[in-house]
């Protein structure tokens, strides 16, 4: 912790200057067997050597070009990630390079970035808007990493825009045959265990998503419930019982 003040300490025969300069903590020796006074106005040079630093005033801070940083994170995705991700990504970053299309990372300001978002906002693409904005800001960290920019991350103060909740959606007993039937292997038997067992699948790939028993509210009794967004739409269908006989069935019996 930065220490208060003037930041001076004395440890043994050495003076050293702690403090703390936009948000980075800085500890400098400042010499031997001197006075107070003498370490004082040493201080305020090395602070303000700091400061210039900081401001770039003397020295040129590195900066990246947004097409030469998309290249770079793109690299990185295809080591790291998964094929679906890096082609997410890929379209994603093609966007945001014809946005700031001719400026460095040092160029893009957070008016940039609230236009863009803006751009998207107006189209009624809220969610694209902020999956780029997250893009943006694992870029530039990156690009600050592996230092090629240093910088302050424009998407930092960019606040994400508001997404629409996903809604839960319930099939009749009609429902489940068409499921089945459009749905290949092995998301078909993925989709009949997890409507006769409960459990919970998360097919990667397919879409609605299966989800059985967790944190979130359960469906109606003899219903399964199948996840998918932007739909109103409120269906059931019939689940066997303990006996493997589905509830129909029990009541013709009956």
């Amino acid at each position: 912790m930065a220490r208060r003040g003037d930041g001076l300490y004395l440890r043994g025969i050495m003076w050293y200057l702690d403090c703390r300069i936009n948000g980075a903590r800085h500890v400098v020796r400042l010499g031997k067997n001197i006075q107070r006074t003498t370490a004082g106005e040493l201080a305020n040079v090395k602070r303000a050597a700091i400061l210039r630093g900081e401001a770039g005033i003397g020295k040129k801070r590195k900066d990246i070009s947004i097409e030469k940083a998309k290249e770079a994170f793109l690299d990185w995705t295809v080591t790291n990630k998964r094929p679906r991700t890096v082609r997410v990504y890929r379209q994603q970053l093609e966007r945001l390079a014809i946005s700031f299309s001719g400026k460095t990372l040092g160029q893009i300001s957070s008016f940039d970035v609230e236009r863009h978002k803006r751009d998207w906002a107006e189209q009624g693409a809220r969610i694209q808007a902020n999956r780029e904005i997250a893009v943006l800001k694992n870029l530039v960290n990156k690009a600050k990493t592996w230092g090629h920019y240093e910088g302050e991350n424009p998407a930092l103060g960019v606040k994400m825009q508001e997404e629409p909740k996903r809604r839960l959606r319930y099939f009749d007993a009609n429902g489940e045959p068409k499921l089945l039937e459009v749905s290949p292997e092995p998301l078909r038997s993925l989709i009949i265990i997890g409507t006769n067992t409960g459990i919970r699948i998360a097919a990667r790939g397919a879409h609605p998503k299966m989800i059985g028993r967790g944190s979130r509210p359960r469906p109606p009794h003899g219903a399964s419930r199948l996840c998918q967004e932007r739909t109103d739409e409120k269906h059931t269908v019939e689940q066997p019982s303990q006996s493997g006989v589905s509830p129909a069935q029990e009541n013709q019996s009956e």
